[in-house]
């Protein structure tokens, strides 16, 4: 089993800053994160696009990206640095213990004219497969990816092709197709499944659907929902790892046009015979 003792001390800890800059810093852009469970740690993924507003133009390199994982005010951790390109999608990976931690994405200034950049948020991960027992069920939530044609892109099924393709944000443009990944934690392959895929806007009672549609739908205020049964013999895509709790990874590609601009939850629900709902959801927005 993997240790981590850099995160043994005290977690009852307020952040507070590491420095203080003597440089202009700006706020980066939305990032996209994604929590996938493994045995005795999470695979961590961090999507982000640097724009014109880092005073760099379009298409040059921004090099030293440092992805910083802080679990105490004393503690900093530097498990990935990487160059990054204005304009491009940009992600970044690594391995986390279960347990809540600060995360940061930054890079240095180069001068007066190139100032440094920097976003940060708070991470409360899910537990690993290790806590789960025999009974239980769960499933990851859904990490949308860069599709450049639905009709011509294959459908990804691994994590790591996944993380790959991150999408750099959750904001979607309208008519432009939408990758999504996912994983399954307790179910076999050998178990039948329901799953719907169900976009809504974010009206109450949004968040948790109880009663799927079984048919697409261009008005606005209804949801629109992807539905199938997996048995046994179903060869959808997705790809297995075994394990004392088997991981299934599964993607879909879904058409945004009939989706008007504004703010949804993409919902994403599995349920079987033996064993209760288990739904997984993100904020997404469509311009």
């Amino acid at each position: 089993s993997r240790v981590y003792p850099e995160y043994a001390k005290n977690t009852l800890w307020w952040p507070n800053e590491h420095y203080a800059a003597p440089y202009k810093l700006v706020q980066l852009p939305d990032v996209q994160t994604a929590v996938l469970r493994r045995a005795d740690h999470l695979l961590f993924a961090a999507a982000t696009q640097f724009d014109t507003s880092t005073k760099r133009a379009r298409g040059t390199n921004i090099d030293s990206v440092t992805l910083i994982i802080t679990p105490h005010p004393d503690t900093i951790l530097f498990p990935v640095r990487s160059r990054a390109v204005v304009g491009a999608a940009f992600v970044m990976r690594t391995d986390l213990p279960s347990r809540p931690t600060m995360v940061g994405i930054e890079f240095p200034a180069l001068g007066d004219q190139q100032p440094a950049g920097r976003t940060r948020f708070g991470l409360t991960p899910p537990p690993t497969l290790a806590t789960m027992t025999a009974n239980d069920r769960a499933i990851s939530d859904p990490v949308l990816l860069r599709v450049a044609n639905s009709n011509n892109d294959p459908l990804v099924t691994n994590a790591d092709s996944a993380l790959d393709i991150m999408a750099p944000s959750a904001t979607v443009t309208k008519g432009t197709p939408l990758g999504l990944y996912w994983e399954t934690y307790g179910y076999a392959l050998t178990d039948s499944v329901s799953i719907a895929v169900r976009v809504q806007r974010t009206t109450p009672g949004a968040l948790h659907p109880t009663g799927f549609l079984r048919r697409l739908t261009a008005d606005a205020n209804t949801p629109v929902v992807v539905r199938w049964s997996e048995t046994q013999t179903s060869r959808n895509a997705r790809s297995v790892i075994d394990g004392a709790v088997p991981i299934i990874g599964r993607s879909l590609i879904l058409n945004t046009a009939a989706l008007a601009k504004g703010d949804y939850w993409l919902n994403i629900s599995v349920e079987s015979a033996n064993h209760a709902l288990v739904v997984s959801s993100k904020q997404i927005r469509v311009q």
